[in-house]
């Protein structure tokens, strides 16, 4: 990164806010800079929002009012910190392009309405934001207002996650630009081939059955798309069971037994992290196989909703084939080690700064810790 070395934008300390005239009625902006001048500022944050005033259609640009705030801001000695207004994309956009808007963890699109109501990845917003941000740059590059340029607002704040399938192909892409980093898995050898090689090793997973919505079917496609397991919920209920953070868990439906069988029939892993204890412990009792808690924490390390009581844990043992280890995701000096007593689970070794790895069993078997393990991992 490279250090700027161009002047400070103002004499001495730097004091405003954000300006946004465009929200208030043009007769008051004079009042607005007498006040700013009063209060000593000399700084102020110009058009992060402005995107529907500047082209309230496609390529038709309104810049009658912005020139005239500018213009009164420099008269009073006041700097601007211009913004390319990308935040807040216009309506018309997104009617046009419902396609750029983002979707949730649970395969739900968004609306417009928000700021950054934009998939990241989305080449609809990546070429109409940089036309804009051009004819901004074009018009008051050299305005003698203009002291710095603010470059959208709160970048990833609020659209810094998407699942859509423009950002899955990005990712995608993004790993196989960097073969010597990552290798993308789909079968255990894969994985022991990404071990030998040095690489990480990147698979897939789905948070929550409300990504296949009433269509079971979809497992296969998503299944082909790299994703191996599947949690039954995400905090919230939905078709299949209850969430961790329901009041009242119904248990296992008869929709979630469907899933749980073509889950089985294609090969995708059930995961209860997150899921409800009632309708995880019914989806132990009713799968003919394995299942996981990719990333929990024991109950009785940290008594909170979305951590795993010791007979949950115990039944995944009866369920999983392999022997297990567990990793808690806290800080470790936090630790009460009496968690040693846990269903069976005893402290091996940190990991890391926050993880310390748990196996399960007599002393015994915690040997050879090389070897291929079942690792749940996760944060209270």
């Amino acid at each position: 990164m490279t250090r700027w070395a161009g002047p400070w934008p103002t004499d001495g300390i730097a004091f405003g806010a954000d300006y946004n005239p465009e929200q208030w009625p043009e007769e008051v902006w004079a009042d607005d800079v007498a006040l700013m001048r009063e209060a000593g500022v000399n700084l102020v944050s110009v058009g992060i929002f402005s995107w529907g005033q500047l082209e309230p259609e496609e390529g038709r640009f309104e810049f009658g009012w912005l020139d005239r705030i500018l213009d009164l801001l420099h008269e009073a000695g006041i700097g601007v910190d211009l913004a390319t207004p990308t935040a807040a994309p216009p309506v018309w956009l997104h009617l046009a392009h419902p396609e750029m808007l983002p979707v949730d963890a649970d395969g739900l699109r968004y609306t417009h309405g928000s700021r950054e109501s934009w998939c990241v990845s989305s080449p609809v917003i990546r070429e109409h934001a940089t036309r804009i941000a051009r004819v901004v740059a074009e018009r008051y590059g050299q305005h003698p207002a203009v002291r710095m340029w603010h470059v959208s607002n709160e970048l990833a704040c609020h659209n810094g996650r998407c699942y859509c399938d423009v950002s899955a192909a990005a990712f995608r892409a993004w790993l196989k630009a960097r073969p010597g980093q990552f290798q993308l898995v789909a079968t255990v050898d894969d994985i022991e081939q990404a071990r030998r090689a040095g690489k990480l090793a990147v698979a897939f997973n789905l948070e929550g059955a409300n990504a296949i919505a009433d269509q079971p079917s979809l497992l296969g496609l998503y299944y082909d798309l790299g994703v191996r397991w599947m949690l039954m919920a995400y905090n919230i209920g939905n078709r299949v069971g209850g969430g961790c953070h329901d009041d009242d868990d119904p248990g296992l439906t008869a929709y979630g037994r469907q899933v749980l069988d073509e889950m089985a029939r294609v090969g995708m892993v059930a995961c209860c992290t997150h899921t409800g204890h009632r309708t995880a412990m019914d989806v132990m009792g009713y799968s003919k196989k394995p299942v996981i808690f990719s990333h929990s924490n024991p109950r009785a390390v940290h008594d909170h909703p979305r951590n795993i009581s010791d007979e949950a844990m115990r039944a995944m043992l009866t369920s999983v084939r392999v022997r297990p280890a567990l990793t808690i995701d806290q800080q470790v000096a936090a630790l009460p080690f009496r968690v040693t007593d846990t269903a069976g689970f005893r402290p091996v070794r940190v990991l890391g700064g926050n993880s310390v790895l748990y196996t399960v069993g007599p002393k015994d078997q915690m040997t050879n810790l090389d070897q291929p393990i079942l690792v749940l991992a996760g944060a209270v």
